[in-house]
């Protein structure tokens, strides 16, 4: 039975998936915040894949975070995006040639300047997708649902003073 030790610096890590193998491991996080996970195989090669998925950038963006919105009170009990807007898609093949083989992924962001997870092992690995950037994309997005959130309070808002106000005038 070979063993991988996998040590990750993420940082934060909301909405990340992280798999060995094709199944989702839960992490431990040690004393410096790096996560950590110690699989066992049989097999040679172990796959390790990170991934994180920014909600604005789903099907249904738009039209489920404006009801959202309408739902929880204007905004109060609203979810809250993850302003870094930071897309990590890393995927590698771990050779498993030792009994015991350490594998450190640092995966924060400005480490490296081509946008890459930097990679410490004691064996060898091939590289799959080592991606980190910034989603512009997702940034614009957020501003126009400022806007739209913003708008549709007004309307919303003025809806009710007329409704009011027609009330009032009934009686």
């Amino acid at each position: 039975m070979k063993q991988l030790n996998l040590k990750i610096k993420m940082g934060y890590a909301k909405n990340t998936t992280i798999t060995v193998d094709g199944s989702k491991v839960k992490f431990t996080k040690d004393k410096y915040g790096n996560y950590t996970y110690i699989h066992k195989t049989e097999s040679n090669i172990a796959n390790v894949k990170i991934i994180n998925y920014l909600d604005i950038n789903t099907k249904h963006w738009f039209i489920s975070n404006i009801i959202f919105f309408i739902i929880s009170l204007f905004g109060i009990l609203d979810k809250k995006f993850d302003k870094s807007f930071i897309v990590k898609d890393c995927e590698f093949n771990v050779n498993l040639d030792k009994d015991i083989t350490n594998f450190e992924i640092n995966t924060l962001i400005g480490m490296n300047k081509e946008g890459e997870s930097t990679i410490k092992t004691d064996g060898s690995y091939q590289t799959i997708s080592n991606k980190i950037y910034i989603d512009n994309i997702a940034k614009q997005r957020l501003k126009k649902l400022k806007i739209a959130k913003i708008i549709t309070a007004i309307i919303l808002i003025l809806i009710i003073i007329l409704a009011v106000g027609l009330i009032a005038s009934n009686n």
